[in-house]
């Protein structure tokens, strides 16, 4: 299951489309309009009729008053549910219809005013088979002031529940034996006109077939974002996908993938249960978003199935797709606003004008490891391609180790590269490590800092030669990076063998990048493995890790477990990935 899942929400309505009259709680408006002002709210996705349906054009302005046609249940459940809403009401008439779920008057179920003993309240009403009914009477109202209204009910069976809160808190319940509607609704209206005495201005309706959602927590819309669902190749408890490429598919249980339209957020949880790899490759696309409600593709570093700076299998997800012809890709996202965090994708390629991983344009890939393997002659392929050439937007690889993009001859391959240069938007490169590839980066037109090349026959390609767009640069090539910083002609020392931590006699990048803590476009502290570089003022290493090293102190006791010949033991150790753990010094003492 999903682990934040809004599908339960049937349409969210804003109410924002007329600026005749306005009014505002916090960050609410509340707008009256007259019919021909009124814009479709979205809607449940695979709902046959066009929602929300019909409109009255007979009310004069202030016009409050919307009404929809519900077709065989399929907005609104009469059985069970919840709705809420803004309200503010400048005039008061008692009678006047908040809201209205009905099938006919002698089925419905209704929001109300009222007045009980000079106390002016809000009336919830159950009524079914023209003899039943059940009410609800709670609250304190005043007029010209806000409230947020919700109604709660559970008919199941002959034994309605019925709830009534306002601004979050319940204010009355009402339980009481009640016959069945004769079918489903068919009409549902939110507001009164104002010929029938009231002027109300309603805000922010949400409807839910699930009578336990929290409205009120959700309203304002700042809450109603993430859904979060799970991929798992293993289909191991609480997965939803047991591939990318499926999640993709299903617009990752998201509305419509319209994330704007539905002010959602889709993020794909990433896991490995049981060791499998995720073996589909993925084309991203058909999807609306913008930089506030976009897509996120990642594994949780609290969860364990993230890497650990080095490519993993186990339980640690990754992505391994195969090359099947020319033009092909492991991962191509050209969908905008993506990011993809703490990805492993291993690509295997035997064609030409082939890609590992594509984003689209202001598309992000951080804290990932890509590698290429290919042992076929004249292989176009890129590692990481940012940027969309239509659009002119570019993208940003932060903290990534790239390895392997080079093809058996070692003419071709990139390890990251931008797909066009001097873009609108552009192109960020900061803080990578990219190893054995033909190009390490191809930067015209982007800003490149802190990227480490080693072991390529050209480090640094197109890179423009100044300090603003370039610099603080290390490469394995003589007269390479660019950059009055930028080191040259260098030897890197690796943690091991495809373990591209900086060790600790490393004297070609450790200690000599620039602290981008103040970034202006894209300031960050951690590096691959989320430890800390340190803040303002820190010094920072070149390339995706920054060396940190981890001591322990311990307290050993001899064979015989005799505390007066007990020591403390100083220990240390570079990061989980380093090894055994080596010892500082041993300080003996006389007592435990």
């Amino acid at each position: 299951m999903a682990t934040v899942h809004y599908k339960d929400i049937l349409f969210y309505w804003g109410f924002e489309n007329s600026l005749t009259v306005e009014k505002s709680f916090g960050d609410t408006t509340a707008t009256a309009q007259s019919a021909a002002t009124f814009a479709a709210p979205p809607t449940k996705a695979g709902v046959a009729s066009s929602m929300p349906g019909s409109y009255s054009g007979s009310y004069p302005t202030p016009f409050d008053c919307h009404t929809f046609v519900v077709s065989n249940g399929d907005i609104v459940d009469h059985i069970s549910g919840r709705v809420g809403f803004y309200v503010y009401i400048d005039t008061w008439a008692d009678g006047d219809f908040l809201w209205n779920c009905s099938y006919n008057s002698s089925n419905q179920i209704y929001l109300a005013l009222t007045t009980i003993s000079t106390v002016k309240q809000i009336q919830l009403h159950y009524r079914s088979g023209g003899g039943d009914s059940a009410n609800v009477f709670g609250g304190t109202l005043a007029e010209d002031a806000w409230y947020f209204i919700e109604a709660k009910w559970n008919l199941s069976g002959t034994n309605p529940n019925l709830e009534l809160f306002i601004n979050g808190s319940s204010v009355g319940t009402a339980t009481d034996a009640q016959g069945a509607w004769a079918a489903t609704p068919t009409l549902c209206e939110v507001g009164t006109p104002t010929d029938l005495g009231s002027v109300i201005y309603v805000d922010q309706l949400i409807h839910s077939n699930d009578p336990a959602r929290d409205l009120y927590a959700i309203r304002d819309r700042t809450d109603f974002l993430s859904v979060t669902t799970v991929v798992d190749p293993d289909s191991g408890s609480g997965y939803d996908y047991d591939s990318l490429s499926d999640w993709e598919s299903d617009l990752g249980d998201t509305t419509s993938g319209d994330l704007p339209a539905y002010n959602e957020i889709a993020v794909a949880k990433c896991r490995c249960t049981g060791g499998t790899a995720d073996t589909t490759a993925v084309t991203i696309d058909g999807w609306t978003t913008d930089s506030t409600r976009y897509i996120k593709v990642w594994t949780d570093p609290a969860e364990g199935y993230r890497h650990n700076g080095t490519y993993q299998t186990g339980n640690k997800y990754r992505l391994e797709a195969t090359t099947i012809a020319d033009w092909h890709w492991g991962v191509r996202a050209s969908a905008q606003n993506i990011v993809f965090d703490g990805i492993q994708l291993k690509y295997t390629y035997s064609h030409t004008q082939v890609l590992a991983l594509g984003l689209g344009s202001r598309g992000s890939v951080q804290n990932s490891i890509v590698w290429g393997v290919c042992s076929t002659a004249s292989c176009i392929c890129d590692g990481i391609l940012l940027g969309d050439t239509s659009l002119g937007c570019g993208g940003y690889a932060i903290n990534n180790i790239v390895y392997g993009f080079k093809d058996s001859n070692d003419s071709q391959g990139v390890g990251i590269n931008n797909a066009v240069t001097w873009l609108s938007e552009n192109t960020y490169m900061l803080n990578n490590t990219v190893v054995g590839c033909h190009v390490g980066i191809s930067g015209a037109g982007c800003f490149v800092f802190n990227n480490l090349c080693s072991g390529c026959t050209d480090g640094f390609l197109d890179c423009e030669a100044d300090d603003a767009h370039c610099d603080y640069n290390a490469s394995s090539v003589s007269g390479d990076a660019p950059g009055t910083h930028s080191r040259n002609n260098q030897t890197f020392t690796f943690a091991g063998a495809s373990d591209y931590h900086l060790a600790a006699s490393d004297a070609g990048a450790k200690g000599y990048g620039l602290n981008l803590y103040n970034h202006s476009v894209w300031p960050f502290q951690t590096d691959i493995d989320g430890q800390d570089r340190g803040g303002s003022g820190a010094t920072w290493d070149i390339g995706a890790d920054e060396y940190v090293r981890t001591v322990r102190l311990r307290f050993l006791l001899d064979a015989a477990g005799d505390p007066a010949a007990a020591q403390f033991q100083l220990e240390y150790r570079y990061k989980p990935n380093e090894g055994s753990w080596g010892d500082w010094a041993i300080v003996p003492e006389t007592k435990p």
